[in-house]
């Protein structure tokens, strides 16, 4: 393993463990304040989108239409962009709801929660490593973005595994495991797609990854963030959000 690959296996690897310490965050609050999660999910939702519309897609769109002309290039996007929002949507609809209330139904949330983000991780894990591999700005800006939005991720699963058991190694164990991941999708991207790295590939796997972002987004973060009783709250950590990796981007 070269070092550039060392490097992106490292990134990845930090990404994912920041699960842990959304997990430790989770579990010494408790019971976070209802603005405090509001605003942790909109920075999410900015976080995520910015990533998404000003980096991913962009670097997806020049390579693709390089190589492909610009309606193959547009038509690969396209599909490979409603092909993440589709991956997305088949984990939601594989993973059962849960109701919330009794000790039994909030384990029940934190275990889908837990098994929903280890199939959502993989592809994020996939991305940083190969972004990583053909450029280390797209790849610490990726395990910027997914760094970030792991720590409320860490968050959702290990509050109600600890809230449920009454142990709090439980809900951060839990909330660890499901940052792995990151590093397992990593380590399959360097066996099995090393050989076949290449700027179309490359530009795919951006693009399916920003469309997966973006049904998370909009179909699981805003919604959670503008549910409760703190609207201001939300707004202020998605434009924190939308600020954060616009300036990383322009920075890295």
């Amino acid at each position: 393993m070269d070092q550039t690959a060392v490097y992106a296996l490292g990134m990845s690897l930090a990404a994912g463990l920041c699960t842990t310490l959304g997990g430790l965050f989770g579990v010494a609050m408790r019971k976070p304040p209802r603005g405090f999660l509001a605003a942790t999910l909109g920075f999410s939702s900015g976080i995520m989108m910015t990533v998404s519309l000003a980096d991913l897609l962009p670097e997806a769109t020049e390579a693709l239409v390089r190589n492909c002309g610009r309606i193959g290039g547009t038509a690969a996007l396209a599909a490979a962009a409603v092909g993440g929002m589709l991956a997305a949507f088949l984990i939601d609809s594989f993973i059962p709801e849960a109701g919330k209330g009794e000790n039994k139904a909030m384990f029940r949330v934190g275990i889908f929660s837990m098994l929903a983000l280890l199939l959502h991780n993989l592809p994020e894990g996939i991305a940083v490593f190969v972004g990583g591999c053909a450029d280390l700005r797209i790849g610490l800006s990726l395990s910027v973005a997914i760094a970030l939005h792991n720590i409320p991720e860490g968050i959702s699963v290990a509050l109600p595994i600890a809230a449920s058991t009454g142990r709090r190694s439980q809900g951060v164990a839990a909330a660890t495991l499901s940052g792995l991941s990151e590093p397992a999708g990593a380590v399959l991207a360097y066996l099995f797609l090393a050989p076949l790295f290449g700027e179309v590939l490359l530009a795919t796997i951006f693009a399916l990854v920003a469309g997966l972002m973006l049904y998370v987004v909009f179909d699981e973060l805003l919604p959670a963030a503008l549910a409760g009783r703190c609207p201001g709250w939300a707004l202020v950590g998605i434009l924190t959000g939308i600020l954060v990796m616009l300036l990383s981007i322009a920075i890295v």
